[in-house]
């Protein structure tokens, strides 16, 4: 791991030790989890957004999701495969 320097204002801080005291994470580790979490966020919105706009210029078409029912159904003679035995 690498070392970074950051400046963090007096109350969120305080807030933020507030938060941590009598838990078992450290402020680091808070940090880290945090800025993973931002970052999975704001990947998250662009790949929405990328979706928006390629629906804005592509939109659906009339039917382009029409399935006929009966394709969905699973049916009733339907049953899961019996799961393979492994070789030893």
């Amino acid at each position: 791991m690498k070392a970074i320097q950051i400046t963090v204002d007096e109350r969120l801080l305080t807030a933020l030790d507030r938060a941590l005291k009598g838990g078992q994470r450290q402020r680091s580790a808070f940090i880290r989890q945090s800025i993973a979490n931002e970052l999975k966020r704001t990947r998250q919105r662009t790949l929405e957004e990328a979706d928006r706009r390629g629906y804005l210029e592509m939109p659906v078409g009339p039917d382009e999701f029409d399935v006929d029912p009966g394709k969905l159904a699973w049916g009733g003679d339907w049953q899961p495969r019996k799961p393979r035995r492994r070789r030893a």
